[in-house]
């Protein structure tokens, strides 16, 4: 009989964050074997949903409970939607018409999509890759095979992958041949499209990294509480304190701890930079303590690892605005300042209303299947390479400033930024120079 993961995916996939390590999340990661299984879920029982070969780069987040790492999904990495629920749009996306509708993780070896991870919004829009149409014991059903939603991960053994920068140092000590005296052909991009990012870029990059940290812990405590935490406008030395629990009116234990656990679902409706959990654990610790039976003194303790874990997801939360906030009061560069009037262009959610934002240029390269465009800053470095979608054309756009929305990524070869382009919008007036 096929394992179900539903709930215990979902569990793993928001409850089970290890207290916030000092290793700087995300970051990038080798895979050091070949045929490394990526799973749907932090465990062998969890189903496989492809595979990663030696040399790969990934993306980890965080790391789990028994050694292994989620990681944004790789390359090839898909979810199912029911159609029910997806109205296709141009250009390849659709628009969820539900209400929490269900993603479900897929694998390119099955069938299989028990495991859900993120429901979605209604409104939000989601990249269309294929169509599947299936017959049920209830009629014919069709699934829309989409790109993996933001706040879904994959996860791999921790063993098989290696923090890319130690990685570099263990090859760096390894002896070095002789060099040859014959001069080897170059095959490397022209070193002014090519270089490699500047402090400003890699600070930039870090600024990016958090808000999509942001984002896909939104989600998670989103899913938690049904409310999305303001992360983008963090109060200035916010000190988390909430206000005080009214005096308990409870006069047994088991109408004490129902009274907590109402208290504990009216503090966490709060934002989430406001939680304070401090008085109600002490309240609970004092139940647990004058509990004379197995079955209070069970619940209590349920209760103190439900506040546990809730006050775990508080600290990451309030790490990452704290660390982001720092960054924006930092004196910005040419680099960041581009990247401080992107933030400005905002959904009115909060989110980015683009991937890349920028001035359009043509990129001259000899090098086979390279970018023919980029987006500059406005000193003339390049923010990201990119590449248009079918049907979409760039060349209209050529030395304007735009808002792009498409597929992120990274080129592996130049280790550079990348975008492919689906939609295209001119910014002209709306950037500050």
């Amino acid at each position: 009989m096929r394992r179900r993961h539903v709930a215990s995916c979902l569990i793993w996939s928001l409850l089970t964050v290890p207290l916030w390590s000092a290793e700087p999340f995300p970051y990038r990661a080798l895979v050091t074997s070949d045929e490394v299984s990526v799973r749907s879920g932090p465990g062998e029982s969890y189903y496989a949903v492809q595979k990663l070969t030696k040399g790969e780069a990934v993306e980890v987040w965080r790391h789990d409970p028994g050694g292994w790492y989620a990681i944004r999904p790789p390359e090839g990495a898909f979810s199912w939607v029911s159609s029910e629920f997806i109205k296709p749009t141009e250009g390849g996306l659709g628009v969820v018409i539900g209400e929490r509708v269900v993603a479900r993780v897929g694998s390119v070896y099955s069938d299989i999509r028990d495991c859900v991870q993120v429901r979605l919004d209604k409104g939000e829009e989601v990249e269309i890759l294929d169509v599947q149409r299936s017959d049920t014991s209830e009629g014919a059903k069709s699934w829309y095979k989409i790109a993996p939603p933001a706040g879904e991960f994959r996860w791999v053994p921790g063993r098989f992958v290696e923090h890319e920068q130690r990685a570099s140092r263990t090859a760096a000590e390894k002896p070095q041949p002789t060099p040859s005296t014959k001069p080897e052909p170059s095959t490397s991009p022209e070193p002014s499209l090519y270089e490699k990012p500047s402090a400003a870029e890699a600070g930039a990059d870090k600024l990016m990294a958090l808000e999509r940290r942001l984002r896909e812990m939104s989600t998670q405590i989103e899913q938690l509480t049904g409310k999305r935490p303001p992360g983008w406008v963090g109060k200035e030395g916010s000190t988390g304190e909430g206000r005080l629990l009214p005096v308990s009116k409870a006069t047994t234990i088991p109408d004490a701890l129902r009274e907590a656990e109402l208290h504990l679902s009216q503090i966490i409706a709060d934002d989430t930079l406001t939680w304070d959990f401090r008085q109600l654990t002490t309240r609970v610790e004092e139940m647990l303590a004058r509990a004379e039976s197995a079955a209070d003194r069970g619940q209590a303790r349920a209760l103190l690892l439900k506040i546990e874990k809730f006050e775990d997801i508080r600290q990451r939360y309030m790490t990452v605005v704290a660390e982001r906030n720092s960054i924006n009061r930092t004196p910005p560069s040419a680099v960041t300042t581009r990247l401080t009037r992107r933030m400005e262009l905002k959904t009115d959610d909060g989110g980015e209303k683009y991937d890349g934002v920028g001035r359009l240029t043509q990129v001259v390269s000899q090098k086979a299947g390279a970018p023919q465009f980029a987006l500059l800053d406005d000193d003339g470095k390049v923010l990201y390479y990119v590449s248009p979608a079918p049907g979409v054309n760039l060349r209209a756009y050529l030395d304007r400033d735009v808002g792009v929305t498409g597929i992120l990524g990274i080129l592996p070869d130049q280790n550079v930024r990348h975008v492919t382009a689906k939609r295209i919008e001119p910014l002209d007036g709306k950037l500050v120079r």
